[in-house]
């Protein structure tokens, strides 16, 4: 169920909360027969979500600003995460009560479909609450923050287009993302001091677009990882570096 109330012509807040279930995907409980090992007795996941927004947005002839606020909170019991416990294999796994708060804020300028310029960030606190596990023993990651999971990550695009008296259009975009590090293994368990973690990661990327006769043909450039950082996912494998794409389009 959601609500909404405007509080002026520019701003609405706005509330939400759903009672969910989420069923196990066929991957989780079966395996892959490759990477991940099957687990028949995975449970499905049941959570209490609940949301509180703030949205803003001022729309005049030449430009348009929009901000969106978000505060969330999340029950979840027999949480489903995936575990990599062997070296390049692992299994979903059910954690009994994990709580989940953060806050979310989205802003975007336009001005004149000329120039862009849009920033997401997002905080979060995935807590494990689980005293014991299903085997009745105490849960030794108690009250800790789940690990290969970021808690801090933003994202930018920015850019210009330009339109042809033609009907032609060149676009330039440029793209940053930011995570900040976070640990490999429960940080309750080890030194923390000595414990591997996934480190802090800024990648940048560029886009060129140019479309003849009102987008009729297409050809765009892709630079992903413009620098050529050392980046990995969230169980710390690391990711291809810099790659570059050409696309050619043609619409009927």
């Amino acid at each position: 169920t959601g609500l909404s109330y405007p509080l002026n012509n520019s701003n609405k807040l706005k509330a939400s909360y759903e009672k969910t279930y989420r069923l196990p995907e066929a991957d989780e409980i079966l395996g892959d027969g490759m990477y991940i090992r099957p687990n028949p007795d995975l449970k499905a996941e049941t959570s209490h979500n609940l949301n509180l927004g703030l949205l803003s947005q001022l729309a005049q002839t030449d430009l348009s600003i929009s901000n969106e606020m978000n505060v969330f909170y999340r029950d979840a019991s027999d949480f489903i995460r995936y575990v990599p416990d062997q070296v390049i294999k692992g299994i979903y796994k059910n954690t009994k009560n994990v709580t989940v708060t953060g806050i979310e804020n989205s802003f975007s300028f336009t001005y004149q479909q000329f120039f862009d310029f849009q920033i997401n960030a997002t905080y979060q606190d995935i807590i494990n609450k689980s005293k014991t596990g299903y085997n009745g023993l105490p849960d030794t990651s108690y009250n800790t923050r789940i690990p290969n999971e970021p808690y801090l990550f933003a994202n930018l695009r920015t850019g210009f287009t330009y339109f042809s008296d033609d009907y032609h259009k060149i676009s330039t975009h440029w793209s940053s993302h930011y995570v900040e590090q976070y640990f490999l293994y429960s940080e309750g368990s080890g030194d923390k001091d000595h414990k591997r973690e996934i480190p802090e990661q800024l990648t940048h990327d560029i886009d060129i677009e140019y479309s003849i006769d009102h987008d009729k043909y297409n050809i765009g450039f892709t630079a992903n990882n413009l620098f050529n950082e050392t980046v990995f996912d969230n169980y710390n494998i690391q990711k291809p570096g810099r790659a570059y794409y050409l696309k050619f389009r043609y619409s009927l």
